[in-house]
């Protein structure tokens, strides 16, 4: 625990900045995850079901269908498309910011070794170097270690939002088709009154 301590004393207020940037994007890439997960399985389900959606994304494109015909349903999915993908902008600037701020902690490391050279007027204390060329290399480590984990996470969860967008354009298709097995009962009696 001790040396846990002398690392963040070491990296100082960037070390924190990025700890917390780590943090804020776990929690935004787990919720992402948990929500596109279970979207998905309610996907998988109406689609195998053959039956009325029961899938809330599907139940909205089957209503704007029902009001407006195929223009509403586009913007229906285009809606949609934008709900599957809140959260991933913030998620990709988290993990953008993390190797700028690692950046941050190296210059500002490196300005501290230099400035421990520059009073010493030739003959530097071989410590204050130590300590800022440390915190330099810290910070680095820390910005590289959220972000190049950050940008598989970010590209997991962009190609399930892109999962969930091809699911409801499948359930979309059978709507904008002749209404399928995706518009249930209520669908059949609609087409038959056209």
């Amino acid at each position: 625990m001790d040396s846990l301590g002398r690392v963040m004393e070491l990296g100082g207020p960037v070390l924190g900045a990025l700890l917390l940037l780590g943090a804020l994007f776990g929690g935004v890439a787990f919720y992402r995850f948990l929500s596109a997960w279970s979207s998905l399985k309610a996907a998988e389900r109406d689609l195998a079901s053959g039956g009325p959606p029961g899938w809330e994304p599907a139940r909205r494109l089957e209503e704007a269908f029902r009001q407006g015909g195929t223009p509403a349903l586009d913007r229906a999915f285009q809606a949609e498309g934008r709900r599957f993908r809140a959260g991933l902008s913030l998620a990709g600037a988290l993990v953008a910011a993390a190797p700028l701020l690692g950046l941050l902690g190296t210059v500002d490391g490196m300005t501290r070794a230099f400035l421990a050279l520059a009073l010493a007027g030739g003959g530097a204390d071989p410590a204050r170097l130590g300590e800022g060329i440390s915190r330099a290399l810290v910070t680095t480590l820390a910005g590289l270690v959220v972000a190049i984990p950050g940008l598989l996470v970010h590209a997991g969860l962009a190609a399930l939002a892109q999962a969930q967008e091809n699911r409801l354009l499948s359930l979309g298709n059978r709507l904008s088709l002749g209404g399928g097995p995706a518009l249930g009962e209520r669908g059949k009696k609609d087409r038959q009154r056209r």
